[in-house]
This record gives structure tokens, sequence and C-alpha cells, in this order.
């Protein structure tokens, strides 16, 4: 299986340039139906306990919160990777996958960004503030 690249940040950007954040912020309002739930109880105890310590409702919350929405990219095996920020603005990486019902399903989460996501996190809330 072929993964994504791994430093293939001009995607990020013209997905950046080319999303209508109006529209996917007035989807995201009227779409309140998203769940969002970790795969495991394994994850979850990895994810808030020993490893990441790391609050779940907090991992939530990158999915909630519209100011500014998370950006989401292709990730290995299928699994897709958001970079968003909790409600408090703890800048949060979530590894997921989609259920059939195209709800999340949280495989990992770490508040650890490399260097290319927090530019990236960064440059996305700056054309927030422009526009």
């Amino acid at each position: 299986m072929k993964s994504a690249p791994e430093n293939d940040w001009n995607f990020f950007l013209q997905f950046l340039e080319e999303t209508d954040w109006n529209r996917a912020l007035a989807e995201k309002e009227g779409g309140s139906d998203l769940e969002v739930y970790p795969a495991s109880a394994a994850i979850r105890e990895k994810i808030e306990g020993s490893k990441h310590h790391l609050p779940f409702e907090e991992v939530q919350e990158v999915f909630y919160n519209p100011a500014p929405p998370p950006l989401i990219s292709k990730a290995r095996d299928n699994k897709q990777r958001a970079i968003g920020e909790s409600f408090a603005g703890r800048a949060i990486v979530v590894i997921f996958v989609r259920d059939q019902n195209e709800n999340i399903r949280v495989i990992s989460a770490r508040d650890h960004l490399s260097k290319a996501e927090n530019t990236l996190l960064s440059q996305n809330k700056q054309r927030r503030i422009l526009k």
C-alpha cells in the first residue's frame, strides 16, 4: 500500500487556498451530529494516560472548533491527520479514520507538533484573520 509523502506541504497549502471556509463552517455548524470517539479503550488510555496526558475532550474539540477549523490531510494506511486547536487554544494533532457513518474514530492524538505542523497551523490562523 502506497503511503502519503511525508513532506508534501504544497498539498496542504493548496488545500488551504482552495477551501471555502465559510461554507465548511456553515456545514459544520449545521452538522452537529458528528461523533468523535476513541478506536478502543486502550487508545483512549494511551492518549489520556502515561503517554500523552491529553484529555480526550480536548481531542474532540479539534473537530468542533470552527475558529480555525482543523487542517485535514491523508496519512499512512488509509488514515487521516487533523491539525487543529482545542477551545482552550492547545494545538493538537489527531490521527483518525472515518467509520461507515462518516464519524471520527480516533487512532492517536498528541499535543507536540512538528515544526512543519506548527507552521501550517499558524498560516491557517493568519489566513482566517486576514479574511
